[in-house]
């Protein structure tokens, strides 16, 4: 019988057929933080602040608001009930490597309905922890795990500990990591070294980019957000006209503030230049308001903004104030490179590069957009770039014209346009501003002359490049591999003039298009098709 067992360093065969799923025992079973509820308490009053802050106006005024505060009591509590839930009910595990399968992140959750759901670690892109104010409060984060599978994170643990979170993200990358093959060397010859070379991720990550203090002020600085002011005010005072001028005859009696606010709601026309004179005023007030909401917008987003490639070539993105990001950036996906740069950031040698990848989860921000830099020089931003597409030099790309044709287009397109708004003014003030139209004519051309010295298009080995914007730059960068669809469309004038536009869609842009190249020639515009769908 001796003869039976094997030598104790041989491994018995596996088995031919699949085996049973090995898991983890229910007391190995991982849970989420108890401050997932304390988190949920926090995030429901912050998404409910605009609602309070109606309910307290009400309150504040005299007026009923009894359904706004019973409405915002029954949508907290349902939040919070939510978490709760998921709180007693979510239970995860990295289940082992069987015989047939490679090891995946196992997570449990459902009060009715109950739902298990397996990721397979070897189809893990990224792993992203982040931490808003609430979860900073409570000294907790938040892991998203992303697949191929689909736009949305595929796992979503919130709330773990700081060492929770950080412990499963290196777990799940060392099951990644290909295990080192054991090559036998002949009898008498000894190893080079005694201690193994390091693994590309034991390796410390290079800082690509760091942005300092200075150049998010510059970044905050030469962009504005009038636009959303002026919403803002113009809502505010559109809802709240009534308890806004009762507050103003108490707090502000006679003051010029005051008046202005009255001449702008309240003016005949007959005294126009005073309120001419407010509305300017106010404006001034709301670019200042505007340029301070920018720079201070810029800080709290991209606070400590860091971007990091590891040996393995991949890279990572950390930056935030309130909410903590460490986001890894998925180049294997990447469908399109977009640098903007405004006109004072282009006056200035500036730009920012944002990226657009498929299926991509990226928190707090547009769906498969990510900012790699929010503020860079153009002198070294070839270099930059270079980190995220590869062959990137528009410095020497070969920019070709469109078709000078499309000045005509341009310049119709512009007259039209400035005609509406001209005629508008004209029936709502007077009908001599009609008689400035021959310079709205002129300024027409100027602005259609001006976008046919700014568009061109390249071809860059397996690149596309588009520029476009007279005011905002615009670069647009598209791997030909990524492109999906090209179309050819033409609009009734521009089949009159023989013009062209050529749409470029790839994986993250479907149903729209990632680049447009206007008013190409149409025999130019089909063999640029021709020529991308042939690969050439």
């Amino acid at each position: 019988m001796g003869s039976d067992v094997p030598p104790p360093d041989t491994q018995p065969p596996l088995p031919a057929s699949p085996g049973p799923v090995v898991a983890y025992a229910p007391d190995h079973r991982r849970r989420l933080h108890l401050a997932t509820v304390l988190v949920a308490v926090v995030l429901a009053a912050r998404s409910l602040s605009w609602a309070i802050a109606i309910a307290l106006l009400f309150r504040f005024s005299g007026r009923s608001g009894g359904f706004i505060e019973v409405a915002i009591a029954g949508v907290g509590s349902l939040q919070v009930a939510f978490a709760a839930v998921r709180y007693s009910t979510t239970r995860f595990a990295i289940e082992p490597a069987t015989s047939t399968a490679g090891p995946a992140l196992v997570i449990e959750s459902g009060l009715i309905f109950k739902k298990r759901r397996a990721v397979p670690v070897a189809r893990i892109q990224n792993i992203n922890i982040s931490r808003d104010i609430a979860h900073r409060l409570f000294g907790v984060a938040e892991i998203k795990i992303e697949t191929a599978a689909g736009a949305d994170a595929e796992a979503n643990l919130s709330a773990l500990s700081l060492a929770d979170a950080e412990a499963l993200k290196s777990e799940l990358l060392a099951h990644q990591q290909p295990r080192a093959a054991v090559v036998a060397l002949p009898e008498g010859v000894e190893p080079l070294s005694s201690s193994p070379p390091l693994s590309p991720a034991a390796q410390p990550n290079t800082t690509v980019y760091a942005a300092s203090m200075r150049d998010l002020l510059i970044a905050g600085a030469t962009r504005t957000k009038i636009g959303a002011v002026i919403g803002g005010v113009l809502g505010a005072f559109y809802f709240l006209e009534d308890a806004l001028g009762s507050a103003l005859n108490r707090l502000l009696p006679g003051s010029p503030v005051k008046v202005v606010l009255q001449r702008i709601f309240n003016s005949n026309g007959s005294e126009l230049l005073e309120t001419i004179l407010g509305g300017a005023a106010l404006v001034l007030l709301a670019l200042l308001a505007g340029w301070l909401l920018s720079i201070g917008s810029s800080l709290v987003q991209h606070w400590k903004f860091t971007l990091e490639r590891s040996p393995d070539g991949k890279l990572t993105r950390r930056f935030g104030l309130l909410t903590v990001h460490d986001l890894a950036f998925p180049r294997k996906r990447l469908q399109r490179l977009t640098i903007t740069a405004p006109v004072i950031q282009r006056k200035l040698g500036l730009c920012r590069v944002e990226a657009r990848t498929a299926g991509s989860y990226l928190d707090k921000e547009s769906a498969g957009t990510a900012m790699l830099y929010p503020i860079a020089r153009a002198d070294v931003l070839e270099a930059l770039c270079a980190h995220v597409v590869d062959g990137f030099s528009p410095s020497q790309a070969d920019w070709q014209k469109v078709s000078p044709i499309a000045v005509r287009r341009w310049a119709l397109r512009n007259t039209v346009v400035l005609s509406i708004f001209l005629g508008a003014a004209a029936a709502w003030q007077s009908w001599w501003l009609l008689a400035g139209w021959p310079l709205l004519v002129l300024f027409a051309w100027f602005l259609a002359r001006a976008e046919y010295r700014v568009t061109r298009y390249a071809i860059q080995g397996e690149l596309v490049l588009f520029r476009d914007g007279v005011i905002t730059r615009t670069t647009r960068v598209i791997p030909r591999r990524r492109v999906q669809v090209s179309r050819v469309t033409a609009s009734p004038i521009q089949r009159y003039l023989g013009l062209a536009n050529l749409k470029l869609s790839t994986a993250a842009e479907l149903m729209g298009s990632d680049a447009e190249i206007p008013n190409l020639p149409r025999c130019v515009a089909e063999a640029l098709q021709d020529r991308l769908a042939r690969g050439q």
